[in-house]
């Protein structure tokens, strides 16, 4: 097969297709529209390829997949589309829903097939609430663990996990992750865990990196290596100055890249770079309760929405019927001792026994155990101020059970964590509450009524264990509720939680076949949007996890699809 170098090759004065950004949604339009027979060059900004799905947990929601059903999974679309609804209570269902959901399955049983990318089924992982229509397993996938060594020389252009989601570099997987937590208490997984630590030492020695790929990562990495066997030009370091509008058809870009400018024609534009977590400008305008505040996002720094910008330029219409403006999550800014931030998402530990979460008034808001989108809504319904943040708390034992953001649970000491004040330590609930700054009678109570929440095994407040999804997030050896436990053992700790995301859910108006439209309602000819560029289908709904990376496969691969049936109509006229 011809493998297209991402740095030994210039772009071509014209492609059939050029798809701008490098994450799932975009690798998936490339791979779909060079099985078509077209060219097709892959232009990205930053340095690396992946985009925020490399950071990401790499689950996808694709209800009615092949593994579910080779794996005895009853379900269907009409139930599939009953719990979507309930999710969205009275509000219509955008069309495209439809379509998701009859194209994910060939979407996912095509590229097993056909390409690089291999998948893993979450026979156990529940839909996020339990509604009308949800299901305990067999919806989610993520790819299957990938050796990065397959890539070759090029694995230098794939975008590293987040660091501060790593041990040392080496990703732990989801159906691993239990392990990690029990290598100081059981044999088996300590054995476990010295293996993994062995053959990443190994890698770090060889390599200067972990070859052993997986959860988001390894989604990219898979689709990347699955593009250069097809012949795909991908390109890094390239800046859009804009598009390329002749008659009211998108007919190619502007680029920068290497100090140089380009104009690079194609027959179809594909804008898949990621949404706009990190715009200002664009969050103040549709997200009303952000307006003015600083927004801490977990995705990759290159997500701006410049390309959405271009799009607007050329009459392109951009959604307005959504519930939230973005995926939600509570996020905590990190030092490094070399002085940068990060942006840390919390996924995990808010559900775990021994863990709360309080607002600024020292009491709780929501359920902790829910998904973080739900945490930061019930966030944002109970505090009215422009810049709402929270305090996730822990005692000694569940911090080091399970550890608290990026600080990891033990034998890790977190020493910079301390240092630079992301970990708030202290001997007394009444040193931590004048430490954070919550009013201490209002934070004692909290605590007082949430120990005996745990002693009884029923949160009155909040229900927090009760749901499928809940439990879930806690842990099932805890008993009598396996996400409530007593915050009673010294020393006590906090962590800031910001208000933040993992991207955005509003985007530019498309069509069942990607197609960007007007505010007329009508294609742009030329212009397609994919991923997080492209308006959620959930109009701002989060019924489960990975329902950002199932649509962006389903939809990338459904565009590529889309553009060879419209070049071919076009060379039959």
């Amino acid at each position: 097969m011809p493998v297209a170098s991402i740095i030994d090759t210039s772009p071509k004065s014209h492609y059939d297709v050029i798809v701008i950004g490098s994450g799932a949604a975009a690798l998936s339009t490339a791979l779909s529209a060079v099985q078509q027979g077209l060219s097709v060059a892959v232009l990205e900004k930053s340095s690396h390829i992946g985009g925020t799905t490399a950071w990401s947990g790499g689950w996808m929601w694709l209800p009615l997949n092949p593994y579910a059903k080779e794996a005895g999974f009853q379900d269907s679309k009409e139930n599939a589309k009953r719990y979507i609804q309930s999710v969205a209570g009275g509000r219509e269902l955008d069309p495209r829903v439809d379509t998701f959901l009859d194209a994910a399955p060939e979407m996912v049983e095509h590229y097993r097939s056909t390409t690089e990318v291999d998948f893993i089924s979450g026979d156990k992982v529940p839909d996020m609430q339990d509604l009308p229509g949800s299901v305990k397993g067999g919806r989610s996938l993520c790819a299957a663990p990938f050796d990065g060594r397959t890539l070759g020389r090029e694995i230098r252009f794939l975008r590293k996990p987040l660091d501060l989601t790593t041990v040392w570099g080496m990703s732990i997987g989801s159906f691993e992750l239990r392990q990690f937590y029990d290598a100081l208490r059981k044999p088996s997984a300590l054995l476990h865990v010295c293996k993994r630590f062995t053959a990443h030492f190994k890698d770090l020695a060889l390599h200067r990196r972990s070859m052993y790929l997986q959860n988001g990562n390894v989604l990219a990495a898979s689709l990347f290596k699955s593009n250069l066997n097809l012949g795909v030009d991908l390109f890094t370091d390239v800046q859009i100055n804009d598009l390329i509008c002749e008659n009211g058809s998108v007919t190619g870009v502007c680029i920068k890249s290497n100090d140089a400018d380009f104009v690079i024609n194609s027959n179809a534009v594909v804008s898949a770079a990621g949404g706009f977590p990190h715009s200002k400008a664009l969050l103040d305008q549709f997200a009303a309760h952000r307006a003015g505040a600083k927004h801490f996002s977990a995705a990759v720094p290159e997500n701006i929405g410049d390309i959405i910008q271009m799009a607007l330029k050329q009459g392109a219409a951009i959604s307005a019927d959504y519930a939230e403006a973005a995926a939600w999550a509570p996020c905590s800014v990190y030092t490094r001792i070399d002085g940068t931030t990060c942006n840390y998402p919390h996924l995990l530990e808010r559900g775990k026994p021994g863990i709360l979460a309080i607002g600024q008034d020292g009491r709780r808001f929501t359920n902790e155990a829910n998904c973080y989108h739900q945490f930061q809504k019930g966030l944002f319904d109970s505090h009215s101020s422009e810049q709402p943040y929270s305090w996730l708390i822990a005692d000694r034992k569940a911090y080091r059970r399970w550890g608290l953001g990026c600080a990891k649970p033990a034998p890790f000491l977190n020493i910079q964590a301390l240092k630079s004040g992301y970990l708030i330590k202290a001997q007394s609930l009444q040193v931590l509450a004048d430490k954070i700054a919550v009013p201490f009678e209002a934070f004692q109570e909290t605590i007082s009524r949430f120990n005996q929440f745990a002693k009884t095994g029923e949160d009155l407040d909040f229900r927090r264990g009760e749901s499928t999804y809940n439990k879930g997030a806690g842990d099932f050896e805890h008993q009598p509720n396996p996400s409530l436990g007593e915050i009673k053992k010294a020393p006590f700790y906090a962590v800031k939680l910001n208000s933040g995301s993992l991207g955005t859910f509003i985007g530019l108006k498309t069509n069942h076949e990607c197609q960007v439209i007007n505010a007329a309602e009508e294609p742009i000819p030329g212009l397609y949007a994919v991923g997080n560029e492209a308006a959620s289908i959930f109009r701002g709904d989060y019924p489960s996890g990975g329902i950002t990376l199932g649509p962006a496969m389903t939809f990338g691969y459904l565009c590529g699809k889309a553009i060879a049936k419209h070049l071919n109509n076009e060379s039959d006229q």
